[in-house]
């Protein structure tokens, strides 16, 4: 489930700049605004590379 959350804040990153419905649907699934989950998904982003090694 985990992994799931952070596939789609890493899809979202990618596409959330080009799609505002991915933002809608962003809010409505994690109920937090679009930017916080850029933000988040960049956080995990820096982060996922130290933790797999």
């Amino acid at each position: 489930m985990k992994n799931l959350m952070i596939l789609a804040l890493f899809v979202y990153l990618v596409f959330g700049n080009v799609s505002s419905d991915l933002h809608m649907l962003i809010d409505l699934m994690f109920n937090i605004p679009w930017y916080v989950a850029t933000v988040i998904a960049a956080i995990i982003g820096i982060n996922l590379p130290k933790s797999i090694k």
